[in-house]
C-alpha cells in the first residue's frame, strides 16, 4: 500500500478502542508498551484485540504500508500507531517492540474477519522483509497448553486441515452444564485421530480468558485477564519467533567450508510417494512470488534449484523421503527468503515442524546440490 496521490482524506476511526487509543497518542503520546497502552485505553465490553506476531528488522508498519503512504503515523520509541484510511472506515494499525530483538506485535482492533484486517494480513504475506512464524505443532500444543497457568482451559473451537484429501474439520463443543468442555490436549489428540492437523482454537478459560490461537503466530483477546494473555500467549509467540530466527539466520554456505546440515521440514504423514506428489510441490514452489525454479532431478528423488528474486537468495530443495523436505541454502540466503520458502511449504503440505536436520542416511550430497 504504496504512497499515491489516491489516498482519500481522513475520516472517522471506526471503532471506539481505537478513538480511544488516537485520542490518548494525540494528547500524551504513544504508550511505551502494548500493556500500558491497554492501561491507558482499557476495552470495552465487546471490544476485541487481533494480533499478528512477526519478524523484521525495521518498524513494520513502515515495511508493511511504505513511509510514504501518506498515512498519519505517531510513534514513541519502538512502538507506533498508523492511521489507516479505509473507505470502509478508518482504523488503526499498531506495532510493539517485544523483549525478543526483531520481534513486534502488530495489533488492532477490527475483527480478523473484517476485509480491512484481510489488507493488514495480505500486507504481511507480501512483505519480503516481514516474516511469521508458522509454529511446530509441538510448540503450538504447549503454547495452549500454557494456558492452564490461568485457569483450566477448555475449546470452544478448533478448525484442522487434513492433508490426504486437502479438505477442512471445523468442530465446535457447546458450553454443558454438567460437566467440562474438552482441553487444548483433548483436541489435538482428537484432531490427530482424525488426520488432522490443528490450525486454530478458540479457548475460554474459566471467567479469566476468552481467546482465539492461531498457528501462524496469531491470536485475537475476546475478554478477561489482558496481562495474563500477554504474558501467557503473546509473550510465548514472541519467544517462538525469535527461535525460528535463530534457527533460519546464518545458514548461507561458506567458501571452503563442508556444507552443513540441511534445515527439515517434517511432514505429518507419508506424502510424497510418487512422482505426481513430488510434481505437486515443484508446482507450489513455483507459485511462490518472485520465485523461478529450475527442476535438477526428478525421479527417483526430487532435486530442485530455487531462487528467490526478491533478494537473490537460492537454495536446493530435495526430497528423498515421501515425509520430509530438506532445503539447503546457498552461497547467497538471507533468513527472511529461508523462512517465506520452508513456511510456506510446512502450511501447504501440513508439516509438523522446521528443524534442523539430523544426520541420516541419505543420497550422496555431492548428487543432490550443486555448486551453488
Amino acid at each position: 500500500m504504496s504512497a499515491d496521490s489516491t489516498v482519500p482524506a481522513a475520516g472517522r476511526l471506526s471503532t471506539p478502542f481505537d478513538r480511544r487509543l488516537w485520542g490518548a497518542a494525540s494528547r500524551t503520546g504513544v504508550p511505551t508498551s502494548l500493556l500500558e497502552a491497554y492501561e491507558v485505553v482499557g476495552l470495552e465490553r465487546g471490544e476485541q484485540l487481533a494480533f499478528e506476531t512477526v519478524i523484521c528488522e525495521d518498524d513494520p508498519l513502515d515495511l508493511l504500508f511504505g513511509i510514504d503512504s501518506g498515512f498519519p503515523k505517531v510513534s514513541n520509541g519502538s512502538s507506533s500507531l498508523m492511521r489507516i484510511v479505509n473507505s470502509d472506515g478508518d482504523f488503526i494499525v499498531a506495532s510493539w517492540a517485544t523483549a525478543r530483538k526483531g520481534v513486534f506485535h502488530i495489533s488492532g482492533s477490527v475483527p480478523t474477519s473484517d476485509r480491512r484486517w484481510m489488507l493488514v494480513n495480505r500486507a504481511i504475506s507480501r512483505t519480503p522483509e516481514v516474516m511469521r512464524c508458522f509454529l511446530n505443532e509441538d510448540m503450538f500444543r504447549l503454547l495452549a497448553r500454557k494456558i492452564k497457568s490461568i485457569g483450566r482451559p477448555e475449546v470452544v473451537r478448533m478448525s484442522a486441515w487434513r492433508q490426504s484429501d486437502a479438505s477442512s474439520l471445523n468442530r465446535s463443543w457447546p458450553v454443558k452444564a454438567d460437566s467440562y468442555r474438552y482441553t487444548p490436549d483433548d483436541v489435538f489428540d482428537f484432531a490427530h485421530k482424525e488426520g488432522t492437523s490443528v490450525r486454530s482454537l478458540t479457548v475460554s478459560v474459566e471467567n479469566e480468558l476468552h481467546c482465539h490461537l492461531r498457528r501462524t503466530s496469531g491470536a485475537t483477546f475476546y475478554s478477561g485477564q489482558f496481562q495474563a494473555f500477554v504474558q501467557t500467549v503473546l509473550d510465548a509467540f514472541a519467544g517462538y519467533s525469535s527461535e525460528r530466527l535463530d534457527l533460519l539466520s546464518n545458514r548461507q554456505r561458506v567458501v571452503d567450508r563442508p556444507l552443513g546440515l540441511p534445515l527439515t521440514i517434517n511432514l505429518a504423514e507419508n506424502i510424497f510417494t510418487s512422482t505426481a506428489e513430488t510434481e505437486r510441490l515443484r508446482r507450489f514452489v513455483e507459485e511462490g512470488q518472485q520465485t523461478s525454479v529450475a527442476v535438477l532431478h526428478d525421479n527417483p528423488y526430487l532435486h530442485l534449484m530455487v531462487t528467490d528474486h526478491a533478494d537473490g537468495s537460492t537454495f536446493d530443495v530435495v526430497v528423498t523421503s515421501p515425509k520430509a523436505v530438506d532445503i539447503y541454502p546457498s552461497f547467497r540466503s538471507t533468513a527472511f527468503s529461508l523462512s517465506r520458502l520452508a513456511q510456506r511449504i510446512s502450511e501447504q503440505f501440513s508439516a509438523e515442524g522446521i528443524e534442523e536436520s539430523t544426520p541420516r542416511a541419505r543420497v550422496s550430497l555431492d548428487d543432490l546440490v550443486g555448486a551453488g
